[in-house]
């Protein structure tokens, strides 16, 4: 399905857009934002995903690449805003292909009825955007989307059996809670003011994060579950690597 983009590892561009701009962007951050070939190597892979919403993400992440060595926002906004405006509009797999993306998710959202009962008779899964994902899963669960539904929502309401979810923001949500997504990202700040002492970039780190979860259900995964605890271990002052003479003794 994806002939001409970069799926790595994963099912799809867009899970391996997370990892590369999350290894990115963790790379950048433990690094003191020092751009080698590593970094370039990351980006370019990205490049080749032609993933919208790692496009969206790569963009905050040399943002924050930029303002972590000292660049200036006067110039940025001088220079670069309108330039990343233009091309925004331009290329077809931005702005076009988000609105396109909005309104056959809205479409979809308002026959979802017939949708169901089609599949139900001929067998297969609706397979739902992400933003009609977030709005089919808000109008099933309301409120309660507050402290979750449960790991296993999707037995919870028939109709689900029949939904294939694409955004994992609200996934997450309906599993663990609007309640346990604000622990993870607690947990997350408290990981990044370890390397960090500006809000402002742990402000990109986490816009980062949310961006990408957006499209894919990938705050499920221990990759990124690993922020619940991975603070209670990481010191940037202490080298954990293991040199032979070590491992002998």
């Amino acid at each position: 399905l994806h002939a001409i983009r970069n799926s790595g590892f994963s099912w799809e561009p867009g899970a391996y857009g997370w990892f590369l701009n999350m290894g990115l962007l963790l790379y950048l951050v433990t690094n003191n934002f020092v751009f080698d070939k590593k970094a370039a190597l990351l980006v370019l892979a990205i490049i080749t995903t032609l993933s919208t919403t790692s496009y969206i993400a790569l963009l905050v992440v040399l943002l924050l690449y930029y303002r972590g060595n000292g660049g200036r926002l006067n110039k940025l906004i001088l220079f670069g805003v309108p330039a990343l405006f233009i091309i925004a509009f331009q290329v077809p797999f931005l702005i076009d292909k988000i609105i396109t993306s909005y309104n056959h998710d809205l479409t979809d959202i308002n026959k979802i009825q017939n949708l169901n009962e089609y599949y139900i008779k001929n067998g297969g899964q609706i397979h739902l955007n992400r933003f009609a994902s977030a709005i089919y899963i808000y109008n099933l669960f309301g409120l309660k989307l507050i402290w979750g539904i449960s790991n296993t929502y999707p037995n919870s309401v028939y109709s689900l059996n029949d939904v294939n979810i694409s955004n994992g923001f609200m996934d997450f949500i309906a599993k663990f809670g609007l309640i346990g997504l604000v622990y993870l990202i607690y947990s997350y700040i408290l990981l990044l003011k370890k390397f960090l002492l500006k809000n402002e970039l742990i402000f990109y780190c986490v816009l980062a994060l949310l961006l990408l979860s957006f499209g894919e259900p990938m705050l499920i995964f221990q990759t990124t579950l690993v922020f619940f605890f991975a603070y209670h271990y990481t010191d940037p002052n202490t080298d954990l690597s293991i040199n032979s003479h070590e491992l002998s003794l």
